[in-house]
């Protein structure tokens, strides 16, 4: 095991509770198959050759399940980072003037038994936190690595659409965080990679802002495919042809304050966010009043990563206007 925590009265759980959560990461010898996500890259191949066999057209799922939490994978690939020092957070200081209800307290995370009820983490827990979710990033792109060697090796490559994307991003400390969550731009950038070989300029990439409810829309006009409805997203087609096309789309996201999920409480405020190729702004609005409790604006063009909440300031009252009425538009007519 490369985990190691301690267990008393600090802790949420007592340790191998039945029915509840235990360590947040676990890293045990065996092959990949030993852990769910190997099983998945087994059982997917698998119905790769069924349909080759079949000759007929065909769509795919896989999802694999890390790097959610907890953090488990064969240990070779905690091994793979033994000399790698992840120590240091980057921007670990909540934006200067971001309003409370931006935040959480990681409950996702405290829910483990190897984390404290409430207060920080030691410095080694986010270095093993850390390294555990590195690990796990290996492990899936390893399983992503043989399905697609399994493509080639059938000679399925270049007829067959790729999409390889995430549901959230994530943090890991930074901006006093953890995992996601919230209306930053680290918990809503997610990566996605589109492979078309009729279409798709090799090596292309882009800093063009789109949305995972573009996803159907491109697959449906790759395929050659006509929707029999409107679809909320936009074909992405044009832009994978041609990367370095004009592309002033922007990217809606939104999250509630508190989050049922994690604290079985109903929510009593949302908080909707827009983001342009220079800013994100967000707008937290009571539910029971439809009123705006809080507004974020950040300047991304700056960093990745929100350093200060710049809504009210004279200088950007413009910006703000402006993305406050797309935000409206969009709370109207999503």
């Amino acid at each position: 095991m490369a985990n190691v925590s301690v267990s008393n009265n600090e802790y949420f759980l007592e340790r191998n509770k039945k029915g509840g959560k235990a360590d947040a990461f676990e890293f045990t010898e065996g092959e990949d198959e030993k852990y769910p996500d190997g099983q998945i890259a087994r059982e997917t191949i698998k119905l790769l050759n069924k349909f080759k066999d079949s000759g007929e057209p065909f769509f795919l799922a896989t999802g694999f399940k890390k790097p959610h939490l907890p953090f488990c994978a064969p240990q070779k690939y905690w091994d793979l980072y033994q000399h790698t020092d992840f120590s240091g957070i980057t921007n670990k200081e909540k934006p200067a003037g971001a309003p409370p209800i931006a935040f959480h307290q990681w409950q996702e995370l405290r829910g483990y038994t190897d984390i404290p009820n409430q207060g920080a983490l030691d410095a080694q827990k986010e270095q093993d936190l850390i390294r555990a979710y590195y690990a796990c990033i290996s492990y899936v792109d390893v399983q992503i690595g043989k399905i697609m060697k399994e493509l080639d090796r059938l000679g399925l490559r270049e007829n067959t659409i790729v999409v390889l994307w995430g549901d959230h991003g994530y943090h890991l400390g930074e901006q006093d965080l953890w995992c996601k969550s919230t209306n930053f731009e680290m918990d809503t950038r997610i990566p996605l990679i589109i492979s078309a070989p009729a279409v798709a300029r090799k090596n292309g990439m882009t800093n063009a802002i789109v949305e995972a409810v573009d996803i159907y829309p491109t697959l449906a006009d790759l395929c050659g495919v006509q929707p029999g409805t409107r679809l909320s997203g936009k074909s992405l087609k044009s832009l994978i042809s041609n990367p370095g096309m004009k592309w002033d789309h922007v990217a809606y996201s939104q999250f509630c304050r508190p989050y049922k999920a994690i604290t079985a409480q109903h929510p009593t405020d949302m908080g909707y966010t827009v983001r342009d190729k220079g800013f994100r702004y967000t707008a937290w609005y009571n539910l029971s009043t439809n009123q705006v409790e809080a507004r974020e604006l950040y300047d991304m063009r700056k960093s990745e990563v929100e350093t200060e909440n710049l809504a009210g300031q004279k200088k950007h009252r413009q910006v703000e206007n402006k993305l406050a009425k797309m935000l409206d538009a969009y709370k109207q007519h999503p």
